[in-house]
């Protein structure tokens, strides 16, 4: 799968995405920060789709696999 990001999730390694979804999620909240509203379909929302794809491959247990809030 290519994505706009002109990334290729499949050759990656595992710490290649681990740092992928660092790099996406810091790119967020640095424009969250300086002021910018998230919502569903803004400039942000392949970053997200692809955070939580590859979070869902990586991290299957998780809370953040599901796209879920914790209480």
């Amino acid at each position: 799968m290519k994505d706009n990001l002109d990334v290729d999730l499949q050759n990656m390694t595992d710490i290649e995405k681990s740092a992928l979804i660092s790099k996406l999620d810091y790119e967020i909240t640095k424009a969250v920060l300086n002021g910018h509203k998230s919502v569903m379909g803004d400039k942000f929302q392949e970053h997200r789709d692809i955070i939580l794809k590859l979070r869902k491959e990586l991290f299957p247990n998780s809370v953040w696999a599901l796209g879920t809030k914790q209480d």
